[in-house]
């Protein structure tokens, strides 16, 4: 099958969904399959498209108004497409510039979405929180993968250390919050034995947000890969993401891979699943509620550290990459088959 995904790395190639293409393309190359990806800020798309011939187009995300002008162009050459929001159809994201996103879609990307094949989602709770459900679209679910490890351990440190390994987007990912709450942990007498390190890509105003933290009860840490990376997650015991709005956060994914697990908000739409499998806990986005979840959850761990570790570590093998790679085939040839027969002769 001949495929091209379509994408925006946006202002910095540091992206959730950048990383996500990469491994979703190399995995099914690696099954056999013809790939090309298209960054529209980087590549003049519909040139490519023209040259590579695909029989299927996914694009990935949403609000960019160069994905309307490739969308005729397959609509013009017979060429069927799908739409992976990547949460950005979720009602929590729409929140954000609600105004400006209703008139965007009243004028341009709800046509963009209906003449879709189908639209992808990452899981029921990204389905859920939809506002483009009413448009009863064909769609199916794939979740994001992760490279599966062979083994993990347990962190050789005393105390415990809690990871955040995300954007540093003040609002967006409830650093706000997390800050009130350390700050009480550390009036109460807690920064003896725990501790928290921040890893993530810093900008604009939040460039010296750590900086109202002091000693080594709070520490940030920077953009890190590959080794560096593994060993940021192999000296953590609890990965925490208090997030506003998600899709499918991949440093859960990873927090899981490395057997570590994870307090998160509902609104990562990973709640159901670390709550059904006890891979953590879940936590409401208020001061009250965040602190009470990280007090319970030192306590828990505590007394269930290899536990917690085999069932993260077990959960992981649901989304390795190769799985994810198979399912978005299937799911793609069904389509292209769809599309031809019920085209007119």
């Amino acid at each position: 099958m001949r495929i091209i995904h379509v994408f925006s790395s946006g202002i910095s190639n540091i992206n959730g969904i950048t990383n996500v293409i990469e491994r979703l393309s190399m995995y099914q190359k690696k099954q056999g399959h013809d790939v090309c990806t298209i960054d529209i800020k980087k590549e003049k798309a519909i040139r490519l498209i023209s040259e590579f011939k695909p029989e299927i187009v996914s694009f990935h995300g949403l609000y960019y108004f160069d994905y309307l002008r490739i969308a005729l162009f397959l609509n013009t050459h017979c060429i069927p497409y799908v739409i992976q929001f990547h949460g950005g159809a979720s009602s929590d994201n729409y929140r954000k510039s609600k105004l400006k996103k209703r008139i965007a879609n009243l004028l341009f990307f709800n046509r963009f979405i209906k003449n879709a094949s189908s639209t992808v989602y990452l899981n029921d709770g990204e389905y859920n929180k939809s506002i483009f459900k009413c448009f009863n679209l064909p769609f199916f679910i794939v979740p994001n993968g992760i490279d599966t490890r062979e083994s993990v351990s347990l962190s050789n440190h005393r105390g415990i250390s809690f990871l955040f390994f995300s954007r540093i987007d003040i609002y967006g990912k409830g650093l706000d919050v997390l800050a009130e709450v350390i700050k009480r942990l550390s009036n109460n007498n807690l920064s003896e034995s725990i501790r928290f390190v921040f890893y993530g890509h810093i900008y604009d105003s939040s460039k010296n947000y750590f900086n109202q933290f002091s000693g080594n009860f709070v520490e940030y840490k920077g953009t890190v890969f590959g080794k560096d990376k593994d060993d940021a997650f192999e000296a953590s015991d609890i990965v925490i993401l208090p997030s506003r709005s998600e899709g499918m956060p991949l440093t859960i994914l990873e927090a899981f891979s490395y057997g570590r697990p994870v307090i998160v908000t509902p609104e990562t739409n990973m709640g159901d699943l670390v709550s059904e499998h006890n891979l953590g806990w879940v936590t409401n986005l208020t001061i009250s509620d965040l602190y009470s979840t990280i007090v319970r959850a030192i306590n828990e761990f505590k007394k269930d550290r290899e536990g917690y570790l085999l069932r993260c570590f077990e959960i992981s093998k649901s989304f390795s990459w190769d799985s994810i790679a198979n399912t978005t085939i299937r799911e793609y040839d069904s389509i292209v088959k769809r599309y031809h027969s019920n085209r007119p002769n």
